[in-house]
């Protein structure tokens, strides 16, 4: 990693490893590890600024009763006696506090700039064939596989303004020092579905269409995107495009064939 920084202005640490069995805490050293590997790095070679990719399950994981109606850069999901709190989020936390712990821990001479970036769901046109969660939701969509659409939802993004975001906060001085939540809005999964439904269907594909059983305790977290838009100039895209343009872009790739 030193030697990958060496001569660096600026760096972008925009994944670390995790595992399907995070089940104790060695197993979630690589995604610490990793990001701290950076972070000395930046340091000892004085890169101007870091940009990390961490993720709104770093700040949206709260204990009962304290969790607001909506999100900011403010909030962190709690880690200690949350059981509530999954793997991945529980992964990406701890990655991220690490990182701004040992920024403050710096000296003057030691010290560089920190971003980091807190995607929703990330939607859109992939560029490659390999399978992703966002991708294994497109596939099993389009090809029917799903039993039913669950009535659930989460933060989405389009992975367009993801990329944006990212060289957004190596160039704007202001983002220096933030994190920054990117989440388009809170979407259930039946309104990732149905741009895909109304274009697909009519063509003949055989689109999963079945709704889930209404769940009441079904809460589709809302987050602010204020600092995203008014400080890296991020400009949402239009959801029910990203969603086409993915679907699209399946086809395209091979990712989906019709039957």
């Amino acid at each position: 990693m030193t030697a990958a920084v060496a001569g660096a202005t600026y760096v972008i640490h925009i994944a670390s490893p995790l595992s399907g069995n995070l089940t104790t805490e060695e197993d979630y050293k690589p995604a610490v590890d990793g990001t701290m590997a950076v972070v000395r790095a930046c340091s000892q070679h004085r890169v101007r600024r870091c940009v990390i990719t961490s993720s709104i399950a770093a700040c949206m994981n709260m204990l009962p009763g304290d969790k607001p109606d909506l999100l900011n850069e403010s909030h962190w999901s709690v880690v200690e006696g949350n059981n509530k709190i999954t793997k991945y989020g529980k992964s990406k936390t701890l990655a991220e506090k690490a990182a701004w712990d040992f920024k403050a821990s710096l000296q003057p001479e030691q010290d560089f700039e920190l971003v980091t970036i807190l995607p929703g769901f990330v939607m859109g046109p992939p560029l490659r064939t390999e399978h992703t969660a966002s991708v294994g939701f497109i596939k099993r969509l389009i090809n029917g596989e799903m039993a039913e659409i669950k009535d659930d939802g989460c933060g989405v993004v389009d992975v367009r303004d993801v990329a944006y975001a990212h060289l957004a906060a190596i160039q704007k001085p202001a983002a220096a020092g933030h994190r920054f939540i990117l989440v388009n809005f809170g979407a259930k999964f039946i309104e990732f579905a149905q741009p895909i439904i109304d274009k697909y269907v009519p063509l003949g594909w055989n689109v999963s269409q079945t709704k889930g059983v209404p769940n009441p305790d079904a809460i589709i977290t809302q987050f602010d995107n204020t600092a995203s838009r008014e400080v890296l100039g991020v400009q949402y895209r239009d959801f029910t495009q990203t969603m086409v343009d993915m679907a699209d872009k399946c086809v395209e790739l091979g990712i989906v064939t019709k039957p």
